[in-house]
């Protein structure tokens, strides 16, 4: 089998197309998510951070402190 009849092969097959296409659609969803989920987190350190800022003035302004 020369290497030409391997690649006029290889072009007829389709088999494995979408495995592919669905592990590239994967991968992007997996970059969404991770993008995503980094900016929330940014966020609700964020917050928490706020609440306990508040949290502490209220108990200094309830001890007189």
């Amino acid at each position: 089998m020369s290497i030409t009849e391997i690649l006029a092969r290889l072009h007829r097959d389709k088999s494995g197309l979408a495995a592919v296409e669905y592990a590239l659609l994967c991968g992007l969803v997996v970059l969404v998510m991770i993008a995503s989920l980094n900016g929330m987190a940014n966020v609700i350190g964020q917050t928490w951070n706020h609440v306990s800022s508040e949290a502490q003035t209220a108990v200094q302004q309830s001890t007189g402190g």
